[in-house]
């Protein structure tokens, strides 16, 4: 049977694919998956701008079924200039009240999945104000 044609339908965390097969073959296969929060990988963007123009103002992490967060921002000189712990965190560009220049920045996010050990992983954001 070549050229499958695939339908999916989601509802939740549900999840429920139909193949129908072109051709002289027609079958039809339904299954169930469940998707769990343990395969998520935060999301981290890589830029951003807070310029004050309500676009893209703030950096933070995005993704599904995280308990646990401790982000880490260092400037070029290694020196720590953010660090939260809250899981809805955001930074606004700013270091002792102050915007901080344009550049790129290195981050370490230590995270918790639900029901799973300690992540760590890093990575750069730039600043373009």
């Amino acid at each position: 049977c070549a050229n499958p044609s695939v339908n999916s339908y989601s509802k939740s965390n549900e999840y429920t694919l139909t193949v129908t097969y072109n051709g002289n073959c027609k079958a039809v296969a339904s299954t169930k998956v469940e998707v769990t929060g343990n395969n998520v990988v935060p999301f981290v963007p890589n830029a951003f701008t807070p310029n004050g123009d309500g676009m893209n103002d703030v950096f933070m992490v995005f993704g599904e079924g995280i308990s646990k967060v401790n982000m880490q921002i260092f400037n070029r000189w290694g020196e720590r200039i953010f660090n939260s712990e809250e899981l809805d965190f955001s930074w606004d560009g700013t270091y002792n009240g102050y915007k901080v220049p344009d550049g790129t920045y290195t981050w370490k996010l230590t995270y918790r999945k639900v029901k799973s050990q300690e992540e760590c992983i890093t990575g750069h954001v730039i600043v373009m104000m």
